[in-house]
Formats: C-alpha cells, structure tokens, sequence
C-alpha cells in the first residue's frame, strides 16, 4: 500500500490531537434510576427459548 506524502504529512500533523469531547445534557426523565446489570445466565435462558420456538 502506497501513501502520498500529502497524505502522510497530515495523519503525523494529526497525530496526538484528539477532538474535543460533546457535553450531553440529558433531562431528568432521561436519568437511569438503576444502572444495567449483565445477568449472562438470563441472556442463555432467552437464547434456549428462542432456539425452541423457532
């Protein structure tokens, strides 16, 4: 694979620059009362019952 020097000179100007990071304001209603919580056995119960109806 062959870069132009155009190209290489602008990914090393780049480099180290990260974009600024959005500040989301979310409304109260949006709030999660209660953080997910991965529950792995609940997930393969679901994935049983869907191999059997299907």
């Amino acid at each position: 694979m062959t870069v132009s020097k155009d190209v290489g000179i602008s990914l090393l100007s780049q480099e180290g620059k990260r974009p600024e990071e959005a500040v989301v304001v979310l409304p109260q209603k949006l709030m999660l009362n209660q953080e997910p919580v991965a529950d792995c056995a609940r997930y393969d119960k679901l994935l049983q019952e869907a191999r059997h109806v299907a």
